[in-house]
């Protein structure tokens, strides 16, 4: 399995036009549970899940993305 690297708690970058999907147990109705991002977002990685995904957290909850368009945040250096 492909991990990218990522551990809980690591700052994570997704690009816009990615389809992210609510937390199963968190869905009210199926569609209201599939949002794409319009711009590029900030997040905090939380769990590798089956089927190459990955579980999230951003401002308005945890969503699931694939780790294909999960990318760590890189640090500037201060040189």
């Amino acid at each position: 399995m492909y991990t990218k690297n990522l551990k809980m708690g690591d700052l994570v970058h997704i690009p816009s036009e990615v389809y992210r999907f609510k937390k199963a147990e968190m869905q009210l109705d199926f569609f209201s549970a599939i949002k794409k991002t319009k711009v590029p977002m900030v997040g905090l990685f939380k769990e590798h899940l089956p089927n190459h995904q990955c579980l999230v957290t951003f401002n308005d909850g945890d969503w699931t993305l694939p780790t294909r368009f999960v990318y760590h945040m890189k640090e500037k250096s201060c040189a």
